[in-house]
C-alpha cells in the first residue's frame, strides 16, 4: 500500500492497520492514541496532528522502521517507539 489516509478515524478501537505503508499514513484525525498498534514499517511520514494535549502521558508501540518524519510537535521517535514529549 502506497499512502493509506485514515484521518477521519478518531479513535483507535477496532483499527487494524496492514504490516507496511510505503509511503505516508495519516492518522491525523485521532484524539486518542490509548492502545494503537502502529504497523511494521512506515516508508515516510506518519501523521498525528490532532491527538490532545492529554495524550502525552500515553505511548504508542512501533513503527519498526519510519523512513520519514512524524508530523505531530508533541512527538518524539526513537528505535521504533513514538512517545509523547511534555
Amino acid at each position: 500500500m502506497v499512502n493509506l489516509d485514515l484521518s477521519h478515524v478518531t479513535s483507535p478501537e477496532g483499527l487494524e492497520l496492514p504490516d507496511e505503508v510505503t509511503e505516508i499514513l495519516d492518522l491525523s484525525g485521532l484524539t486518542s492514541a490509548e492502545g494503537l498498534r502502529l504497523l511494521r514499517r512506515i516508508g515516510r511520514d506518519l501523521h498525528l496532528l490532532s491527538l490532545a494535549e492529554d495524550e502525552d502521558d500515553h505511548e504508542v508501540h512501533g513503527p519498526g522502521d519510519l523512513g520519514g518524519e512524524v508530523h505531530w510537535p508533541r512527538v518524539h521517535v526513537h528505535h521504533g517507539r513514538v512517545s509523547y514529549c511534555p
